[in-house]
């Protein structure tokens, strides 16, 4: 559903270097195909665009039936760490989905002003999720990941009204969040 020429250099990457089931396999001879979606912001006009079409794809693939789902927040030019992706995928035996919805394409240090557009975007893609595996009897672990500007974007997402963070620092809908050097 979403046309490959759209995602921008570092969704392009995102999306291709997933780690194969056959290498999965060599760690104790199971594997599922993990599965990676990503939409950049040269897919759709708007934000709500953008996530209705990510969870199209999820839906499509299959996604909400994998154990773990890993919501990514992207760098400010989309980046999102496949090593982080990689990482999941081989601990998970590929029963795992990952999603990115980009919502910028300069660098980081350019991008702080685009932080309120991003966390919108995160929070509206995490709200969805929410939303859509809230009746569901096998609900998969949702997992978290935001590196750089992107773990701040997921930081300011989580602070959005309504608040998912209480004051002991638990986050709700949230089975696990890493936050690696937000700026």
């Amino acid at each position: 559903l979403v046309a490959y020429p759209t995602l921008a250099r570092d969704g392009r990457r995102f999306v291709w270097f997933r780690t194969p089931a056959e290498q999965i396999q060599g760690l104790d001879g199971q594997a599922k195909e993990p599965l990676r979606v990503y939409v950049g912001v040269g897919t759709a006009a708007t934000v709500d665009q953008r996530v209705d079409l990510a969870m199209k794809e999820l839906e499509r693939l299959g996604a909400f039936d994998r154990a773990n789902l890993l919501t990514m927040s992207p760098a400010g030019s989309g980046y999102a760490d496949y090593v982080a992706a990689e990482a999941i995928e081989c601990f998970t035996r590929g029963d795992c989905a990952s999603v990115v919805v980009q919502y910028g394409l300069l660098p980081s240090v350019l991008s702080l002003p685009a932080v309120p557009l991003g966390a919108r975007t995160v929070r509206t893609l995490l709200d969805r999720i929410d939303e859509r595996v809230g009746s569901q009897a096998q609900r998969p672990r949702i997992l978290m990941y935001g590196e750089s500007l992107g773990a701040r974007v997921a930081q300011e997402a989580l602070r959005l009204d309504p608040p998912r963070v209480d004051s002991a620092g638990r986050v709700a809908g949230l089975d696990a969040l890493v936050s690696v050097g937000t700026p």
